[in-house]
């Protein structure tokens, strides 16, 4: 080879091949960084569903216990600072949203689990409401005791809630909160 040839190459290819292989090596992290989200979202979607699941059968079991007419504490109209026992509230004058304001010790765990995942526990608390017609204008209708007649019947709302299953940093992962108005 002819010596002349070798010694005008400056090394452009060199230079080429580096800024490929830079190209090359952000499109590799970026397929990376894309894969590793995908991951996280599908796992939250999966600890949002147990939780969901979890809330769902706290839910269940106490509208089993307001089923049975429970015995609530205090006065109707205490306080909204008032405790709860044992997840049983009375409904104070003009608070909507309860669940915000209750200490955690003063919810119920849910007894149930949901098998082999077994979410973090779920937990509950039931208010009492007062009394509803359970047929329209049924009070106007009759002069016995509307209890009897089945006219009127109670009603709670309850309030349900769940963690993911996992116990680390659960404060940056999926919480379910579910509520109903029930009436046996």
């Amino acid at each position: 080879m002819n010596t002349y040839t070798m010694k005008r190459q400056r090394g452009v290819s060199l230079l080429i091949v580096l800024l490929l292989l830079l190209i090359m090596t952000l499109l590799g992290l970026a397929g990376l960084r894309s894969t590793v989200m995908q991951e996280r979202m599908s796992g939250n979607l999966l600890d949002r569903g147990i939780a969901f699941q979890a809330a769902e059968t706290a839910l269940r079991e106490a509208e089993a216990i307001a089923r049975t007419a429970p015995d609530f504490p205090g006065t109707p109209g205490a306080a909204a600072d008032s405790a709860c026992v044992a997840g049983l509230c009375q409904l104070p004058t003009g608070a909507v949203d309860r669940w915000k304001t209750i200490p955690a010790g003063e919810w119920r765990n849910a007894t149930t689990t949901l098998g082999a995942t077994n979410a973090t526990q779920a937990q509950f608390i039931i208010e009492e409401l007062g009394a509803a017609e359970t047929t329209l204008g049924c009070r106007s209708n009759t002069r016995e005791d509307p209890y009897e007649n089945g006219c009127l019947t109670p009603r709670y709302r309850i309030t349900a809630r769940a963690i993911d299953p996992t116990a680390a940093n659960s404060a940056n992962r999926s919480q379910v909160i579910l509520t109903a108005n029930y009436a046996p």
